[in-house]
């Protein structure tokens, strides 16, 4: 019923070697002040707006045994390979308006567009957030935000290449 497998050593007990990379090149431009009060505040209103550029690559390449391309492969283990390339682009605007000497609003939105292999596209996100002084030691804070976070690069280039079989090391 069971046999010798220590000729079979070789092939049951190895090492397998991945290799992987990313880069990530990015560039970003600010530019912030005060703009005026327009009369309307208490004092002036300050703005900031912001470039954004940035452009990721990845790659995993698994050896050839953890692929199962050389016959040798371990039983029911998978490895996954990716390759791919994403450029971000993004712009924002934030606007500081102090309404009050004790009121602040803040309003902001970016817009951030991907060009890759996913379906994202573009994506808008907002905030607004103020803040209230009660005394000179206590300050009432407040905001609702929005957030969003791309698929990683190995979530959207990833692909699988696990196995679906076993195979039977007992039978002749």
């Amino acid at each position: 019923m069971f046999r010798d497998a220590s000729a079979d050593r070789d092939l049951l007990v190895g090492q397998t070697n991945t290799e992987a990379s990313s880069t990530a090149s990015s560039f970003q431009a600010k530019l912030a002040g005060s703009i005026s009060d327009f009369g309307l505040l208490y004092n002036p209103m300050q703005m900031a707006l912001v470039l954004d550029y940035n452009r990721s690559t990845t790659e995993v390449v698994p050896d050839a045994r953890a692929l199962g391309e050389d016959g040798l492969s371990w039983m029911n283990i998978g490895s996954v390979y990716a390759k791919g390339t994403r450029e971000r682009y993004a712009a924002g605007v934030e606007f500081r308006l102090p309404l009050t000497q004790k009121l602040e609003v803040t309003l902001a939105t970016r817009y951030d567009e991907y060009n890759d292999d996913s379906s994202i596209g573009g994506r808008q996100t907002s905030q607004a957030k103020f803040v209230y002084l009660l005394t000179e030691a206590i300050k009432m804070r407040g905001g609702m935000s929005q957030s969003f976070r791309a698929p990683d690069m190995f979530n959207i280039y990833g692909e699988s290449k696990g196995f679906t079989g076993a195979t039977d090391l007992l039978s002749p």
